[in-house]
């Protein structure tokens, strides 16, 4: 597996990078969940309320590590870029394609913050 991107393909590096982003996206949403599960459950039982504060924690210890993985991702994106947009893709879906990519890269960096 090559660890820098080429001309037509992400490299190794790159896609770890994503995969694991997208791993603890999906942590997130789960302890989230579990966290709100946690809260309902704090009137009928008092431990509950400690046990969300556990899952909280987590959540933010994972929302931190996210935020560190995509500094670390753009960065690697100005070392490695990404290979170009096909040449049959239509301007208007290269267009949506960066401004995606940008929107997804804000939502990693200000979400945490």
């Amino acid at each position: 597996m090559q660890l820098k991107n080429t001309s037509n393909r992400y490299g190794g590096v790159a896609q770890i990078l994503h995969w694991l982003i997208v791993a603890l996206i999906i942590t997130q949403w789960v302890l989230a969940q579990l966290a709100e599960a946690a809260g309902h459950d704090k009137a009928a039982h008092p431990a509950a309320a400690l046990h969300q504060l556990a899952l909280l924690a987590r959540h933010k210890s994972v929302g931190l590590t996210i935020f560190a993985l995509a500094i670390v991702r753009l960065v690697w994106r100005f070392v490695s870029p990404p290979p170009p947009m096909p040449n049959t893709m239509p301007r208007w879906q290269v267009k949506a394609a960066q401004l995606t990519h940008f929107a997804f890269y804000a939502l990693l960096l200000l979400l945490p913050i």
